[in-house]
């Protein structure tokens, strides 16, 4: 081997080795949480008008106590499912039609729930910590519900895509 070819090599293989170095130390990206912004805050604040058996839908809103989650069928009975995944710990869950069949139940960081409404109103109330992040799954007759019978808080709005992702 020749000084020139040997200097060099030697010279490549510390850069690749510091290079390759580099990278091992780089950190890594950290994964998105269930409730990666997706829905901006003040969509979601204070309560909507529903009328409950003239309305098919869900509806979800925050004030100060907490989350809101009810739905709503228009007098013929409607599956509405879901989950919310949670990234912090919840505190306190109310079901708020205790007649209503079905059920809505909190396990570790997440809400299931099931229940088949007729006209009457259903949903649940959930303690939630200051900046929790939220993801929710919706379902109407066992089908991702549409768009149109989600509605956001006090407004009405709609969200762009399912899941709904938004921080308390």
């Amino acid at each position: 081997m020749t000084a020139r070819f040997s200097v060099a090599l030697v010279l490549s293989m510390a850069f690749a080795s510091s290079a390759l170095a580099r990278s091992l130390e780089a950190p890594k990206p950290k994964p998105r949480p269930a409730g990666t912004p997706g829905v901006g805050t003040a969509l979601l604040r204070g309560a909507p008008e529903i009328q409950p058996g003239k309305q098919i839908g869900f509806y979800v809103w925050t004030d100060d106590t907490g989350l809101h989650v009810r739905w709503s069928a228009d007098g013929t009975p409607i599956l509405f499912a879901g989950s919310l995944k949670l990234d912090k710990k919840a505190g306190a869950l109310v079901r708020t039609n205790l007649t209503a069949g079905g059920w809505v139940e909190l396990q570790d960081n997440d809400v299931l729930f099931s229940s088949t409404a007729n006209g009457e109103l259903d949903g649940f109330d959930l303690a939630l910590p200051a900046g929790a992040g939220v993801g929710l799954e919706v379902e109407i007759d066992a089908k991702a519900a549409d768009l149109n019978l989600i509605n956001l808080g006090a407004k009405l709005a709609h969200p762009p895509k399912l899941p709904i992702r938004f921080r308390i």
